[in-house]
């Protein structure tokens, strides 16, 4: 499969898009934003990212849309002045007020049980399972096996655990990179989320970018709502040589990494604060 082009070398395009207003921007946060590092607490985002986010905020709906939970995505981030759409939007933090999607309260203590029940087995297999992290967000549960000294065997015990006994039965699995999803069986992601802020804010067109199977959902979202004439939108993958073929499948448009979204997001802050785009 042919990668989509480089963003950087059709900056027209985004010129284009940014002179339909009003303009929503989404962004993920690992691997998109913030490189991926080896724990979630190590995660940082540049000096100049957070001034671009905060900047394009006075002209543009910015919003970080990720699978994060919102108190964590905010630490990592840093900009106040941007709303921020957790566990793949079924939290929200906007304007100073934090609100969980109804659909998934339910859920909450069961994905606890859950964290808990894994929790002992990590404690009970210490020498399969070594340096898998878990990471209880609420609505879902997020298992890192980065760390792990043969990750595809610890996938494979992860897995394991979640059909057995006090598993993840009748909960969706969702995976990523070295990273195993438990959600809650709703129809809420990413592209809801992107749904929901197109409407409630009447954008006119929106820009996303993202870089693993969790953006696939915001992809596909922005291209229907373009089919109906909704809205202009752009797709945009980060591919730092491991994004998966279906969000390079889906995406208009590439960056190569967090250092490109960075090039990216400056220019784009210089061309909206500069007036409406031609």
């Amino acid at each position: 499969m042919s990668a989509p082009p480089d963003l950087l070398e059709h900056l027209d395009a985004v010129r284009r898009l940014a002179g339909h207003r009003p303009l929503g921007l989404f962004v993920d946060i690992d691997g998109t934003i913030a490189p991926i590092a080896p724990t979630p607490e190590q995660a940082t985002v540049s000096p100049a990212i957070q001034r671009s986010l905060a900047a394009l905020s006075r002209d543009a709906t910015v919003v970080a849309l990720t699978g994060r939970d919102t108190a964590s995505a905010r630490r990592v981030v840093g900009v106040a002045e941007i709303a921020y759409a957790g566990n793949h939007g079924m939290e929200w933090w906007e304007d100073g007020a934090a609100t969980l999607e109804p659909l998934v309260q339910p859920y909450i203590e069961r994905i606890h049980r859950l964290a808990v029940h894994l929790g002992a087995a990590l404690a009970d297999e210490p020498g399969v399972l070594a340096g898998v992290l878990l990471e209880d967000k609420g609505p879902s549960l997020a298992i890192h096996y980065r760390l792990a000294a043969d990750p595809a065997a610890v996938r494979e015990r992860i897995l394991a655990l979640l059909a057995g006994p006090g598993g993840a039965g009748g909960f969706p699995l969702r995976e990523g990179k070295m990273l195993i999803e438990v959600l809650p069986p709703v129809a809420l992601n990413k592209g809801t989320a992107i749904a929901r802020t197109v409407e409630r804010r009447a954008l006119a067109s929106v820009l996303v970018l993202g870089d693993d199977t969790t953006d696939v959902d915001a992809f596909e979202a922005v291209r229907e709502l373009r089919a109906r004439g909704a809205l202009e939108a752009l797709a945009v993958a980060v591919s730092s040589g491991d994004a998966p073929e279906a969000l390079l499948a889906a995406a208009d448009y590439r960056l190569a990494d967090p250092a490109a979204v960075e090039t990216l997001l400056t220019w784009l802050a210089g061309e909206m604060a500069g007036g409406t785009p031609s």
